[in-house]
């Protein structure tokens, strides 16, 4: 069960976000402010993180890079009432996987959700495969450049 962090300083919007994901099966904490999500992303491990990009006290962009900062792998989605161009762009620019303006339609979150945790996954287990080739694929003392080797090698990489 993936776990997500909900960072939003709006209680009626953390409730709404805590309710709808759990519904969906997904394990969910919420931090009203920088302090307690950083707090949140220091004990424990979080497979997404889904923050409000302009809220009372803080910058919901400290957030995103405290959270890559803490835990590269996460996967960060931003949401704002105050969407603008240059906020989305900053958001994606420092690690955010997408940015979605509210009012938000709940199906698209939900997708755009499962879609940033897929693709979390996939990089995750790209890393893991890739240093598992790294310490395992090598031709040792197979030496040989010609055509027919190089198509040997390159069938070797692919059935690793």
């Amino acid at each position: 069960m993936p776990n997500i962090l909900i960072v939003d300083d709006d209680l009626s919007m953390r409730e709404f976000l805590e309710l709808m994901l759990t519904r969906e099966g997904y394990g969910v904490v919420c931090a009203r402010d920088e302090e307690e999500a950083i707090h949140l992303l220091e004990q424990n491990v979080f497979d997404l993180v889904l923050c409000d990009i302009r809220m009372r006290k803080i910058d919901g962009l400290q957030v995103l890079r405290a959270a890559k900062k803490l835990q590269p792998e996460v996967v960060a989605v931003m949401i704002s009432a105050f969407a603008t161009t240059e906020a989305a762009v900053e958001a994606v620019r420092d690690g955010a996987y997408d940015f979605i303006p509210k009012p938000f339609n709940v199906n698209e979150l939900r997708e755009t959700i499962k879609n940033a945790l897929e693709r979390g996954t996939l990089e995750h287990e790209k890393k893991v495969i890739d240093a598992r080739l790294k310490e395992t694929c090598h031709f040792g003392t197979i030496i040989g450049n010609s055509p027919e080797m190089m198509k040997i090698y390159g069938m070797i990489r692919q059935v690793a």
